[in-house]
């Protein structure tokens, strides 16, 4: 269960609405289906507080080694980020297309992949896509998870 379902089926209990919560007849009494529910949501909840303090401890040990912002935004932009936190951002400009090649991984496949993750116009209805870098609509396994490029070593490429 997820945290919405669980605050759902509590409402529902609190109103004494068991008959539309969806866990009627799952459990022997409504103390049993009430209990079952709370420690649903204190699961859930204590998986979250691990994920926010490994967050924090990153980002903190990110913090003590970076001396300046620049330095500070670049380490914390080399991570790779759940397509469920956030996707690449294409809105940098207000034309009608933009895109940026970032690096990817696949559900069911152990490499790493380049891509292109792009805004365009498609039929009159702006979309945002995830394309091979030779063009083609990408269409495989569910993309998990994304970086940015990293920069050119050493700095600036000329």
């Amino acid at each position: 269960m997820i945290i919405d379902d669980v605050v759902r089926a509590l409402e529902c209990c609190k109103d004494g609405r068991c008959d539309i919560c969806g866990r009627q007849g799952q459990m022997a009494d409504e103390r049993m289906c009430r209990f079952d529910l709370l420690e649903h949501a204190y699961h859930v909840i204590g998986c979250q507080k691990k994920e926010i303090d490994k967050l924090t401890t990153d980002v903190d040990a990110l913090e003590k080694g970076v001396k300046t912002e620049k330095e500070r935004a670049d380490a914390l932009a080399l991570r790779w980020i759940p397509v469920t936190e956030r996707l690449p951002d294409v809105n940098k400009t207000k034309s009608g297309y933009e895109e940026t090649t970032v690096i990817v991984t696949v559900a069911g496949c152990k490499k790493s992949l380049p891509m292109v993750y792009e805004r365009a116009c498609v039929r009159g209805k702006t979309v945002c896509r995830w394309k091979w870098i030779w063009g083609r609509i990408y269409d495989w396994n569910p993309i998990t998870h994304w970086m940015p490029l990293p920069g050119a070593p050493g700095g600036d490429a000329e």
